[in-house]
C-alpha cells in the first residue's frame, strides 16, 4: 500500500499534501455550520417578528389596551343612557318632576309668586381718595 502523502512515482513538483482526517469531513462541517447558523437566523427572524410584527405581542397587548378603553367607554355611555331613560320617563309620567324641571330650567313661576334672581356682580375697585 503507498502513503497518499507521497507517491513513489511522483517528483516533487506533482505531489499534492492531503492532511490526514480532513479529506471530506471539511466540506461536511462547512456546510453543517452554514445549515445551523442559516436555521439559527431564521429562528431570530421569527422571533423578532412574533415580538414586534404586524400582529405580534406588542400589537396584542395595543390591542387589549385599546379593547378595554373601549369597554369602559361603552360602559359609561351605557350608564348615562339609563340616566337618561329614567329621567325620562319620571318627566313623561310625574308632573312634579316635570314641574321642578321647568322651574328650576327655565324660570317660569306660578300666578301669585315673585321671582327673586340673585346675580354675582363683579367687584368694583376701590378708587384711592384725592
Amino acid at each position: 500500500m503507498q502513503d497518499r502523502s507521497t507517491p513513489a512515482a511522483a517528483s516533487p513538483a506533482t505531489r499534492v499534501r492531503v492532511r490526514p482526517g480532513l479529506g471530506g469531513t471539511d466540506s461536511r462541517l462547512r456546510r453543517r455550520r452554514l445549515v445551523i447558523w442559516t436555521l439559527l437566523g431564521g429562528a431570530a427572524v421569527l422571533l423578532v417578528n412574533a415580538i414586534v410584527g404586524e400582529s405580534g405581542y406588542l400589537a396584542t397587548m395595543r390591542a387589549r389596551r385599546t379593547e378595554a378603553t373601549l369597554t369602559r367607554a361603552i360602559t359609561s355611555v351605557r350608564l348615562e343612557n339609563r340616566r337618561l331613560q329614567d329621567e325620562r320617563q319620571r318627566l313623561d309620567h310625574d308632573p312634579a318632576t316635570l314641574e321642578e324641571t321647568i322651574r328650576g330650567e327655565l324660570g317660569y313661576i306660578r300666578p301669585g309668586e315673585t321671582a327673586v334672581v340673585v346675580r354675582d356682580t363683579p367687584a368694583v375697585p376701590a378708587t384711592p381718595p384725592r
